[in-house]
């Protein structure tokens, strides 16, 4: 099973993401506000906090500068 998302997912979501077991992970744009699924993968590859799954992960990059704006509008329209 693959997960594609417009925002790379947070710290929280990431953890779900590897309990789950999810195959890949897709997203549009990176997260700017704090770390997200790529900085987990990246702290723990090696040592005592090894991860035993790793999911491929990928930006597509071609969407991004769109699927920020999407996201700006849409939560400005919120507030």
């Amino acid at each position: 099973m693959s997960l594609v998302a417009s925002l790379e997912p947070c710290l929280m979501c990431s953890g779900a993401i590897v309990h789950a077991r999810l195959r890949a992970v897709y997203f549009l744009a990176p997260a700017e506000k704090g770390p997200g699924l790529r900085r987990l993968l990246d702290l723990h590859r090696e040592g005592p906090t090894r991860l035993n799954h790793f999911p491929d992960v990928a930006q597509l990059d071609d969407y991004a500068a769109r699927a920020r704006r999407q996201l700006r509008d849409f939560f400005q329209e919120r507030r």
